[in-house]
């Protein structure tokens, strides 16, 4: 996995948390605080690991996850 690869969906995570952040009332904080651990988890691991597929796949897991996360926050704050 090359650098910018390792860093580019970290990237796109930080900045859909920080519209989301903005954009987010007191009864959400929650789920967020998730997110935010997810993604300080994630940039840790890329940042002390060696650079294998293993790597890779772990890093691309805790990224989707912090992708439905941030998808299902979405999906609420449209319904109300």
């Amino acid at each position: 996995m090359s650098t910018p690869d390792k860093y580019e969906s970290l990237t796109i995570n930080l900045i859909r948390l920080e519209a989301e952040i903005k954009r987010k009332k007191r009864n959400r904080r929650i789920s967020l605080f998730f997110a935010i651990t997810i993604l300080i988890i994630t940039t840790v691991f890329i940042i002390y690991s060696s650079d294998d597929e293993l790597t890779r796949q772990i890093s691309l897991v805790l990224a989707s996850v912090v992708n439905l996360i941030l998808t299902f926050e979405r999906f609420l704050s449209l319904k109300q």
